[in-house]
């Protein structure tokens, strides 16, 4: 079995080696396909976590000519004289509350009786000392932690907790790439597997270049340890988890990922860090794992792979016949190309549906308006159950935030549709910077714009409280459609009340959907209609 994978991370490759062991027959695992397909086949595999996806642990690598070599931290010259990148899981700040560490997750289904967890261990791993000249933390292993009388269908209350920040600079300084951070409910399966490390080999293919892979397959395991493996498992019914950290304040802007009902809350920590804590929902996510017979891939879908030729399927005993399988990042633009290519071998159904609790950063440069762009503070976050979805802020486009996202249409029975959702937070004094709004109420329309130009209505809740406008739309069904979200306002409070005499109010409707607009000249918002 070989595994090629295709993700944001240049030098993260995997070696494969094929674990199997019997599942405990009370568990109900969430989808994690293995990564390899059968003899004669090729195939896909989206099914994401953000912190299994590559750079699964702490570590430090540098770059020179045209190698890349790992080193133990910054602190050893040959890394430091070099370009670098190091990759840091933050430590509970009971190891080490000097920086960026992870304070706490409480867990449970009421939001305000949440279940404080107790860290059990750290997982086997490498652990890296502080850079303390570039501000660089304390980097450590995944957590477990244990939240009493807080089970899921693991038949236990572990949870697997990772928090990871990736820098990257050289000689003269440090500059944050990303952050991530991921809690799973899990049960330990034993069996032959290895640790994750990040080692060096020699490949005499390259020249007898030396670079890094990870030595571990990941399989269905969300880590991995010495003759240990994490199977993720399904949330239990209504389950919120509340993840508090401590970040440097350098990370800002935009934050997305897989979770629902979101709520942020960023307070000053000291004049280096933020303590941030994300209180939300778990979202469940189509898996698919789409296979070709390698005899009969269509030219097209052949040029693509191969990229015309340029990159030829490998030779050699197992890849001449197949078992190959691709591992697709599932937040980048990159992968609407994979779908579009891949879509005929789904059936149009998901094989499989994994449970999720994820955030991720997103960079300042890629966020277009100055009003929902900072370096200074947290701006929003963005999330959604979608397969494939934008891994940005939403883009702001004819006076609408548009956000495109992309799900097979059925569950994996085949028949029952898989209904999308959407949620949307962001500061206030951003939504009003970017609409020219005044201090008064704010409605919001929510438009699902499908391919063929059809729109459909999602179910809206929008709420403002806390400096924090909260928006959440749910019910829609998929294929490739672009969200729009428009936010209006019937107008400044005090210009309306100079107008009131002159005001009229008006019944728009648009399916089973009323809103009312009152305006001295008022109009429906787009695809409503006036209501007699």
């Amino acid at each position: 079995m070989q595994i090629r994978k295709v993700t944001k991370a240049v030098f993260s490759l995997s070696l494969a080696f094929l674990m199997l062991s019997a599942p405990v027959a009370s568990a109900i695992d969430s989808y994690y396909s293995e990564d390899g397909a059968p003899q004669g086949k090729l195939g896909l595999v989206w099914v994401e976590d953000s912190l299994r996806n590559g750079n699964p642990v702490s570590y430090a690598q540098y770059y020179n000519s045209d190698e890349v070599r790992v080193c133990k931290s910054l602190t050893e010259k040959k890394c430091l004289e070099n370009n670098w990148n190091q990759n840091v899981m933050l430590v509970p700040c009971s190891v080490d509350d000097s920086s960026a560490c992870i304070e706490g997750i409480s867990i449970g289904t009421d939001p305000k009786n949440l279940t404080k967890a107790k860290l059990v261990r750290n997982i086997d791993g490498n652990n890296m000392e502080p850079y303390l000249p570039f501000g660089i933390p304390r980097g450590g292993t995944i957590g477990i932690w244990e939240a009493p009388g807080q089970m899921h269908t693991g038949d236990n209350n572990q949870y697997s907790v990772a928090a990871r920040i990736e820098y990257g600079g050289d000689k003269n300084g440090a500059a944050i790439i990303g952050f991530q951070a991921s809690v799973v409910p899990i049960r330990i399966q034993n069996g032959s597997y290895t640790k994750m490390e990040l080692i060096e080999i020699t490949d005499a293919s390259r020249g007898g270049k030396t670079f890094p892979v990870f030595a571990h397959h990941i399989g269905n395991c969300a880590w991995q340890e010495a003759d240990k493996c994490a199977i993720a498992q399904q949330w239990q019914e209504n389950a919120i988890a509340s993840l508090k950290i401590r970040v440097p304040k350098e990370i800002t802007g935009w934050l997305y990922g897989r979770i629902a009902s979101p709520s942020i809350d960023v307070s000053n920590f000291n004049k280096t860090l933020n303590t941030v804590t994300i209180t939300a929902k778990p979202v469940t996510v189509q898996g698919s794992k789409p296979l070709v017979d390698i005899d009969k891939i269509p030219t097209g879908m052949k040029n693509f792979l191969t990229n015309d030729g340029k990159n030829p399927f490998p030779d050699g005993p197992n890849s001449a016949n197949g078992g190959w399988v691709w591992q697709i990042a599932t937040d980048n633009d990159d992968s609407l190309n994979w779908y579009k290519n891949w879509f005929a071998y789904t059936n149009d159904k998901a094989d499989g549906m994994v449970d999720y609790w994820n955030i991720k950063s997103i960079p300042s440069q890629s966020v277009g308006s100055s009003c929902i762009s900072s370096t200074k503070e947290l701006v929003g976050l963005v999330t959604s159950n979608s397969m494939l979805y934008s891994g940005s802020a939403p883009v702001f486009r004819d006076q609408s935030m548009q956000y495109k996202v992309t799900s097979l249409h059925y569950m994996p029975d085949g028949v029952t549709p898989f209904l999308g959702s959407y949620n949307l937070v962001m500061r206030s004094s951003a939504a009003r910077c970017l609409y020219k709004f005044s201090s008064a109420p704010v409605q919001a329309v929510v438009e699902v714009i499908n391919p063929n130009g059809s729109i459909q209505v999602a179910t809206t809740i929008l709420n403002e409280s806390d400096g924090w406008l909260k928006l959440s739309a749910a019910g829609f069904t998929f294929s490739s459609p672009t969200l729009k979200i428009k936010l209006t306002q019937n107008g400044n409070r005090k210009t309306l009340s100079k107008q009131e005499g002159n005001k009229i109010t008006i019944t728009c409707i648009k399916g089973k959907v009323t809103q009312k607009v009152s305006a001295v000249n008022p109009k429906c918002p787009s695809s409503y209609k006036k209501m007699g």
